[in-house]
């Protein structure tokens, strides 16, 4: 299967829940067949650039499940001891 095959999937599948974005962001690297599936559709997409998590959503939701653990973890220690 390839990318544009399973954004194809997921697109039909978002569209029939109705609930289909008109925009997509991706990371710094989108292939020359996603990008003709994407126009093909005419939908819009961004390219966030390398190196720029605030941009990124699923950077920021890394970051953001990674620092919560963290202070629970912190949590969890003073509670034991």
């Amino acid at each position: 299967m390839t990318i544009k095959t399973a954004w194809e999937e997921i697109q039909l599948i978002l569209a029939k829940l109705g609930c289909a974005p008109n925009l997509w962001i991706f990371d710094n690297e989108c292939s020359k067949e996603l990008k003709a599936a994407l126009l093909k559709y005419d939908l819009d997409f961004q390219r966030v650039p390398p190196h720029i998590h605030r941009q990124n959503a699923a950077e920021r939701a890394i970051r953001t499940f990674k620092i919560t653990c963290w202070h629970l973890l912190q949590h969890v220690i003073q509670i034991s001891r």
